[in-house]
């Protein structure tokens, strides 16, 4: 799955229904400059995440620290910590292998994050829109939270939100390979209707120099 505004690729080796929801386990290619932008610095209550660095550069933030971790050395993330990372870089992709133990529902929101890049509903930064994280937020309870907000009073305020979000809409869950079908659809229509021949008729009589 790709979502192209964060310059995320992931690449699923486990899932949760392959480990009995014990691990999540992705080799991610991130590009230049891109990260987890969608989620600045959050947590995962209950999820320790586990970065094997393969190439390239990655630059974490964790509990307030920023520090930088290099192919061969691996970055571990303790449930409750309060993190976020990206690729620094401006010219060279960022590859790692990431293992989040429980899985949790880590993969379900990954898949809606990409699927709403596909729908053209990401913005151009990486974020996703606030209903839509609503309404993700109050489905997957305990699995991620933004910092420096107390849990209790996300709960509230995404149970919340979340009825608005349903009420305009808003799903549950976006089908990445839904997603990804409907987008092909789109482009091959327009790319039909663009072949088609088009009449051209001048508004105004043409006239030759002169007169």
């Amino acid at each position: 799955m790709r979502s192209a505004e964060s310059g995320e690729q992931f690449v699923f080796i486990e899932t949760a229904a392959d480990t009995d929801g014990q691990r999540l386990v992705l080799d991610m290619i991130c590009s230049p400059g891109g990260g987890a932008k969608g989620a600045p610095i959050h947590i995962h209550p209950k999820q320790q995440e586990q970065f094997y660095i393969q190439s390239g550069v990655g630059e974490f933030v964790l509990d307030g620290r920023t520090f930088y971790a290099f192919p061969g050395e691996t970055v571990v993330i303790p449930a409750g910590a309060a993190h976020t990372w990206r690729n620094p870089s401006l010219t060279d992709d960022l590859r790692f292998r990431m293992v989040a133990e429980p899985a949790g529902s880590l993969e379900y929101i990954f898949e809606h994050m990409c699927a709403l890049s596909q729908k053209g509903k990401l913005k151009a930064d990486g974020r996703v829109p606030f209903l839509a994280v609503a309404r993700v937020m109050q489905q997957y309870p305990d699995t991620i939270y933004i910092a420096g907000i107390p849990f209790w009073m996300q709960r509230v305020t995404f149970k919340l939100l979340a009825v608005i979000a349903r009420l305009l809409g808003y799903p549950i869950q976006h089908s990445y390979e839904l997603a990804v079908q409907e987008n092909a659809e789109k482009r091959s229509a327009f790319s039909t209707t663009e072949m088609r021949p088009v009449r051209v008729s001048h508004a105004f009589p043409v006239t030759k120099p002169g007169q």
